[in-house]
């Protein structure tokens, strides 16, 4: 008897030693065993993200510690720290847990989730050959017109009939990226299409995922209301459908006929062992996933910003009238229309679609502010703060497109602490696409429709929808095609 109450009293000692906050680590809630922070932080969608200004002036630092879970964490609330912390190399490690280890096949492999030499190799290759096949040029217009006509298309078949306002775009952007990187696209009525959309979503919804990040064991006890049965089979079926592209490249491959960023990536198989077939499909994964939720995410938004505010979409379409006409709108264009320009910011700005943006893993340990990071700690640069913060941003919830352009509305004003794609050494690889998708895609669909909000329907509302990405609540608009 004595044994075991001695046992149970070194386990518990050694729970309590474990979940000791270590020296010198930033100011936060105290933390249980197995619970970590839980009960000492307000219960809010998004915690992280939305309860803020309660950890801000609760704990008098921009830079606070806590645990979900076991885990220690760090969020980040303030620019410059986030700047200069995610700068070094020190931090540029991903998490490491049981669904990422899954959706890689337990390998340190692709884009998002990988780290180190891996990562770094595959993140030079990706930035060099998506640039020689559309990030950033011109030749990249003419696929993004085509694709907001047949978004055009579909308004029009609508014939003023609401419509669900959700997944969209999705399609849309997922064709661009198609076509860069599998030399395919799809049309916006074909089922399958709609099929893989359907799985990319699901593939970045975590919503009900936090038992799964936090207590991974649980997994064993309840794999089906945990999510992980649900996980499983997504990025299963979303592995097989991208190997299968890499089957059908591989049959007709031919080392003079670089058509797409898949044969890039096979010839480039040749001799380099961390380039290979089962790094090619999640790398596709990573950028199918990341690249077309994102921005998809931000059109949705931007429609419902169009909708909730009238005299700002009539501004945006006087400019675009005036200086377009009815041309085609260019890349070239977007120093002409600075007021779109702007008004694509501040959607940006107030969408804050990845709130946290991807988490950092401290690969040792870290001093920031005198502050001591342990190595493996995640650290969060709180995106979704640092783009609403009332120490910078005048008026921070009001949605004002003026923020960004000089006095006499000429030009716009290049804001260092405009980060919708992340700060460091991990900001967002397709930020030059993701720019060129946004302006020419609501450039022509403003150019040809005004949007609003559907009879018989609530009006939209700007509070999200909390999850890896932020996204509008479902709602229904209407098009009028333009005169």
């Amino acid at each position: 008897m004595i044994q075991i109450i001695a046992a149970i009293f070194a386990i518990l000692i050694s729970v309590v030693v474990f979940f000791k906050k270590p020296r010198k680590f930033p100011p936060g809630p105290p933390a249980i065993p197995f619970f970590g922070s839980v009960f000492f932080v307000p219960h809010l969608p998004g915690l992280i993200a939305t309860a803020a200004t309660w950890f801000i002036n609760r704990y008098h630092s921009k830079i606070v510690g806590l645990y979900l879970g076991r885990f220690p964490i760090v969020a980040i609330y303030d620019f410059e720290v986030a700047k200069e912390i995610f700068s070094r190399d020190d931090l540029t490690g991903r998490p490491d847990n049981v669904l990422y280890r899954f959706r890689t096949n337990g390998k340190n492999q692709g884009l998002m989730f990988a780290d180190g030499n891996s990562w770094k190799s595959h993140r030079r290759f990706s930035l060099k050959t998506l640039r020689d096949f559309g990030f950033g040029k011109s030749s990249l217009e003419s696929v993004l017109i085509e694709e907001a006509d047949r978004m055009g298309e579909f308004f029009l078949s609508q014939k003023d009939e609401p419509f669900l306002v959700q997944t969209l775009f999705n399609l849309v952007i997922l064709n661009v990226l198609w076509t860069i990187v599998a030399g395919k696209r799809y049309e916006l009525s074909d089922p399958k299409a709609q099929g893989i959309v359907r799985l990319i979503t699901e593939s970045v919804q975590v919503e009900n995922l936090r038992f799964l990040f936090n207590m991974p064991w649980v997994r064993y006890l309840f794999p089906q209301a945990s999510g992980w049965n649900t996980q499983k089979k997504i990025i299963g079926d979303l592995r097989d459908l991208v190997g299968g592209l890499v089957d059908e490249h591989k049959s007709n491959f031919d080392t003079s006929d670089m058509r797409d960023f898949m044969d890039v990536y096979l010839r480039e198989m040749d001799g380099r062992t961390e380039f290979n077939e089962e790094a090619l499909i999640v790398t596709a994964m990573d950028l199918f996933a990341a690249g077309s939720e994102t921005t998809a995410t931000t059109l949705s938004w931007a429609v419902l910003y169009m909708i909730l505010y009238p005299d700002v979409q009539a501004k945006v379409y006087k400019e675009i009238s005036e200086v377009l006409g009815d041309r085609e709108p260019t890349l070239e264009d977007r120093s002409s229309l600075p007021y779109t320009d702007a008004c694509i910011m501040e959607i940006q700005r107030l969408g804050s679609i990845a709130p946290m943006a991807v988490p950092h893993r401290a690969l040792k340990d870290v001093e920031v502010k005198g502050y001591r990071i342990p190595k493996d700690t995640l650290v969060f640069s709180v995106l979704y703060h640092i783009l609403r913060d009332p120490d910078y941003w005048p008026d921070p919830n009001a949605f004002k497109p003026e923020r960004f352009l000089t006095p006499d509305g000429s030009q716009v004003i290049k804001e260092e602490r405009f980060i919708p794609f992340g700060v460091g050494k991990r900001y967002c690889l397709g930020e030059s696409l993701a720019k060129a998708e946004l302006f020419i895609i609501l450039t022509r669909l403003l150019q040809k429709f005004s949007f609003h909000s559907a009879p018989g329907h609530p009006v939209p509302s700007d509070q999200p929808v909390f999850g890896f990405i932020y996204a509008p609540k479902p709602f229904h608009a209407v098009t009028k095609a333009r005169q």
